[in-house]
Formats: C-alpha cells, sequence, structure tokens
C-alpha cells in the first residue's frame, strides 16, 4: 500500500473493520466492497488522493468525534469521497457518489444514511454547503477535515502541490498553472475557507498563507 507503514496499514484496516461493524455488512459483500475500494485507490497515477489521504481524514474524524452527530455518516463518506478520481473527466465527485449509493444499498444500509453520504460526497465537488437541500449536521465538519491539508505547515503544503501536479503530469505546464491559479484565486475570494469556526480559527491563516504563496510561485514560472 502505497506511503503507507505496517502500523498505518493496520490502522486503515481496523477503521475499514469499523465501518462495515457498525454497518453490520455481510461479509461477503465487506470483503467485495474492500478490493474494489482498494484497487481503486491503489491506481498508480494517484499521488494525492490515496490511501495516505483517506487515513489523514479518518484521523480527523476520531480526533473530532465530539462534533459530530453522527460519524457513521463521515466515516463512510470518507472512504467513498475519492473513490473515482481520474484527472481527465470532470465528475469524479458524483461517480464516487453513485458508486457510494450502490454499495451501501448492497449491505442495506438506512436510507437517511446512505443520503446524507452522497450528499456529503457530492458536495466535495465544489467544496460547499448547499443552501436549498435538507441541512446535514457534519457537512461542515467533513468539508473541513478534506481542506485541512491546505492550512498545514509550508513543507507538508508544498509535498501536498508536489503531489497534485503529479496527478495532472499530462497537461502541459503552462495550462496546469493557469488552471491552478484559477482555482486557488477563487479559494481566495471565499469570504472564509472553513465552515466550523474550530478549523477556521486553526488553519484560515495558514491556508491562505500557503495559496498565496502558491499562487506567486505559479506566477513566478508562468
Amino acid at each position: 500500500m502505497q506511503s503507507l507503514s505496517q502500523d498505518q496499514v493496520q490502522e486503515l484496516s481496523a477503521y475499514w473493520d469499523g465501518l462495515m461493524q457498525q454497518l453490520q455488512a455481510d461479509p461477503v459483500q465487506a470483503q467485495s466492497c474492500h478490493d474494489w475500494l482498494y484497487q481503486h485507490y491503489a491506481q498508480p497515477e494517484r499521488h494525492y488522493h490515496q490511501f495516505s489521504h483517506l487515513l489523514a481524514l479518518l484521523r480527523y474524524a476520531r480526533q473530532y468525534s465530539d462534533h459530530l452527530v453522527n460519524p457513521l455518516v463521515v466515516d463512510a463518506a470518507i472512504w467513498f469521497h475519492d473513490v473515482i478520481y481520474d484527472t481527465r473527466a470532470k465528475d469524479n465527485e458524483a461517480q464516487s457518489a453513485v458508486q457510494a449509493r450502490y454499495w451501501l444499498n448492497q449491505f442495506g444500509t438506512d436510507a437517511a444514511i446512505t443520503d446524507a453520504v452522497v450528499a456529503c460526497i457530492a458536495a466535495t465537488a465544489g467544496h460547499r454547503v448547499p443552501e436549498n437541500e435538507v441541512a446535514i449536521p457534519d457537512l461542515p465538519l467533513f468539508l473541513d477535515f478534506d481542506l485541512a491539508i491546505l492550512g498545514q505547515s509550508a513543507e507538508v503544503y508544498q509535498a501536498y502541490t508536489q503531489a497534485i501536479q503529479a496527478e495532472y503530469h499530462w497537461v502541459p505546464g503552462i495550462l496546469y498553472r493557469a488552471g491552478r491559479k484559477k482555482l486557488l484565486k477563487q479559494f481566495l475570494e471565499r469570504p472564509r475557507l472553513y465552515f466550523t469556526d474550530t478549523f477556521f480559527d486553526l488553519y484560515e491563516h495558514s491556508a491562505r498563507r500557503n495559496i498565496a504563496h502558491e499562487i506567486a510561485q505559479l506566477t513566478l514560472f508562468s
């Protein structure tokens, strides 16, 4: 399993087993889903959207479990949210949501849980909390988990940006830099990057600093 130590592999497996127990999934179906998920997250062209990303989010879910209304929804959303990831496609989030619904239906998961998981995954397309849908209490924190990487140390953020660029290796440099700058500027234009006060206080300042620095570097090499 790429970039994970044996202890981390065991930790990730324990998270999966815990999720399957909570969902009361049939062992055969659970194994089939496990194999399918791992096949996708192990794709060699993934450099950021892989196992280490899942593990980071699952750890956040444990660290902030007291802040969650339904940790089961968040755990399931984390496992499925990037399972479909093709940098040439425009509908990865929607397709990941479709797959989440399929597998959760296979497990016989309650429809309300399934709908909440699907909505969380779909919201990662724009990293916004929809205003015209039934509120999902844990969606803001789930989205903050996913964007927490933006507010990490300069060294961690640089490694993240290098991994993202490696996933877009097929895009000519000048086009990649232009597209990346456009995305980053859209983030900076938001009144706030993080939806919860907890993550805003932790990461808002450093995230904006990291993004501004990356834009400057992209402009320098344009």
